[in-house]
C-alpha cells in the first residue's frame, strides 16, 4: 500500500502481456480505483494468501460470517481497508 508520498515510493516497470492493460483498466473502472490501486490491492492480496489466516480462511476454520467479513474487506479499496483497520484497531 502506498503511503506517503508517491513521488517517493518505490517504483518498478512491469511489462504486461498484449491486452492485459486494458483488463486492469476496465476493472479498475469497475472497482472505482486507479489501476495502481487495482493492482497494488490484487498484489496484497496474492501476498497475504501465503500467510496462516489464510489457510485458515480455505481450510474452514473460520465460521461463515468470518469467511463473509474477510471476503468483503479483502475486496475494498486499499485506503477503505486501512481505515476500517484504524477504526477497528484497539487504542494504542
Amino acid at each position: 500500500m502506498l503511503n506517503g508520498n508517491s513521488r517517493t515510493a518505490d517504483k518498478f516497470v512491469v511489462r504486461l502481456p498484449d491486452g492485459m492493460r486494458e483488463q486492469i483498466a476496465d476493472i479498475a473502472l469497475r472497482n472505482h480505483r486507479s489501476m495502481n490501486s487495482e493492482i497494488i490491492g490484487r498484489l496484497e492480496d496474492s501476498i497475504a494468501s501465503d500467510y496462516p489466516v489464510t489457510a485458515a480462511i480455505d481450510h474452514g476454520h473460520l465460521t461463515k460470517d468470518e469467511q463473509a467479513m474477510i471476503l468483503a474487506v479483502r475486496g475494498l479499496a486499499p485506503s477503505k481497508r486501512k481505515a476500517l483497520l484504524i477504526i477497528l484497531a484497539p487504542d494504542q
